[in-house]
């Protein structure tokens, strides 16, 4: 009987260590959501017409850390009920947004795999001219601090 009850708490306890470390290889998610208020205060530089546009950004940050203990963060951002006004009297409206995919083993590790977009277009109710600006950006760092890809795209155009 002493025999049956040390196995069976031996299996038990091999059933606990296991269960335990699969909890540890298991990823973990944290997601943030929030809003914060949004000003842009310069030059449609479409026409050098002065321009205030105000709204919300809605943000939204997912962070995993994976089994084997690499974290990703992805980050997004929209506006929400972006308008304004220029200098004229032309009304705007602020569209686009932004994401981001970050990815590295510790805050200390110099390994970074990081891609980064953003539209942004300043569209005018009226005649007047509209900015379209898009930005794409790429990076990965080795381990030892070597860049080995960095790819930058920007283009900004005016239309209508």
């Amino acid at each position: 009987m002493r025999r049956i009850r040390l196995g069976f708490l031996l299996a038990l306890l091999l059933v606990g260590l296991a269960h335990a470390a699969t909890l540890r290889a298991q990823a973990t998610t944290t997601v943030e959501r929030f809003t914060d208020p949004f000003v842009f205060d310069d030059v449609n530089p479409c026409n050098g017409e002065p321009v205030v546009v105000t709204g919300e950004l809605n943000i939204t940050v997912r962070t995993t850390v994976d089994s084997q203990g690499k974290t990703h963060v992805a980050y997004t951002l929209v506006p929400s009920q972006v308008r304004g006004e220029g200098a004229s009297g032309a009304a705007y409206k602020a569209v686009g947004g932004q994401r981001e995919h970050f990815n590295f083993v510790t805050p200390n590790d110099s390994a970074i795999n990081d891609t980064f977009t953003e539209t942004f277009n300043l569209i005018s109710a009226g005649a007047t001219g509209n900015f379209y600006a898009h930005t794409t950006f790429h990076i990965t760092i080795t381990g030892d601090g070597i860049t080995r890809v960095e790819l930058e795209h920007i283009s900004e155009e005016c239309r209508g």
